[in-house]
């Protein structure tokens, strides 16, 4: 998608792409928007009518997870694995879905939980960019408890198609001290929403590292399908290039780290290369000790229009975890 100004008219306008009923490539162009906004909200409610495909739950990635594995090892380990996940793992996680919603209160703590519409930005992000941005709707939302679809404000009364009707679990959001623990209750999350004290949504790549970056940015850099998995490895690599480069050049205490353990940076770098990018998780498994001098959550800020990255922060691990919104 792009949104782009006239230079003549001053007007803004829309260009994107969809696929028909028949799978045939459409254009669609919508122009005479007065404002940046306008056109960015036209193009949002765009999005999030051409992709109502509620995604993938817990059993559906095990499923894939198990055909991707089955190869890989042995015959009786795979079966064991199996097993363990059919019998201890599916029948409590089988219908979740893997996303985290959480926001931090005024008060320092954080609630936390499931918000059902599976995870990636195109079927949540975009709907909380759509509707809940000032904090009275996010105390709203919050206000609901957890829900397997988030919905438009009001619409758990009725009235609205049911991809925009609240679908609420009944169970209320859980509540801790500390943003590290927003993930410890949902097992294998691959997306986090996180609203924080300055009323901004951020996204979060749950592991290794807890990535953290506006929500905005990944608005900014979705593919032409509207899906924002080839820039989070963009992201990943460029902050292992900056650890292991400005960073390192930087800490006198990481460089004697590496240099006591005898790793060469260059054979590093090809070490958790994977597909041409550097590779968070090569990394963790690979040099785990390299991974335990720091804290487990990593910062990204942006230029003000949210479009490219200008600083990846990242702290040494400390004995207390300090909370991102003072970093």
């Amino acid at each position: 998608m792009a949104v782009i100004k006239h230079k003549k008219t001053g007007m803004w306008e829309v260009r994107t792409y969809y696929k028909d009923l028949t799978g045939e490539r459409k254009q669609k162009t919508k122009r005479g928007f007065a404002k940046k906004s306008e056109a960015l909200e036209w193009e949002r409610n765009f999005k999030l009518k051409e992709n109502q495909s509620i995604s993938m739950r817990f059993k559906s990635f095990v499923d894939i997870y198990l055909t991707d594995l089955e190869p890989r090892i042995k015959r009786n380990t795979f079966l064991t694995k199996k097993h363990i996940i059919e019998t201890k793992i599916l029948p409590y996680f089988g219908k979740r879905k893997l996303d985290d919603i959480a926001r931090r209160l005024e008060d320092g703590h954080v609630q936390y939980g499931w918000s059902g519409n599976g995870g990636y930005y195109k079927v949540v992000g975009v709907r909380l960019l759509l509707w809940y941005q000032n904090p009275e709707d996010v105390e709203y939302l919050f206000g609901l408890g957890q829900t397997r679809l988030i919905g438009k404000r009001g619409s758990e009364y009725g009235g609205y198609r049911w991809l925009e009707t609240h679908s609420l679990t009944g169970e209320p959001f859980w509540l801790d001290l500390t943003e590290r623990n927003i993930f410890s209750k949902i097992a294998f999350i691959d997306y986090g929403y996180f609203y924080d004290l300055d009323h901004k949504w951020y996204y979060i790549i749950p592991g290794p590292f807890r990535i953290k970056m506006p929500l905005e940015l990944i608005d900014q850099n979705v593919d032409e399908k509207n899906y924002e998995f080839d820039f989070l490895k963009k992201v990943q690599d460029k902050i292992l290039s900056y650890i292991l480069g400005d960073y390192r050049e930087s800490d006198p205490e990481f460089t004697e780290l590496l240099d006591k353990e005898e790793y060469c940076a260059e054979n590093l770098l090809k070490n958790i290369s994977k597909d041409g990018l550097l590779s968070v998780m090569e990394f963790y498994h690979k040099y785990r000790k390299i991974y335990d001098y720091f804290d487990d959550w990593i910062l990204i800020k942006t230029n003000e229009e949210n479009t490219e990255i200008t600083d990846i922060v990242v702290k040494k691990r400390g004995e207390k975890h300090v909370e991102t919104c003072e970093w």
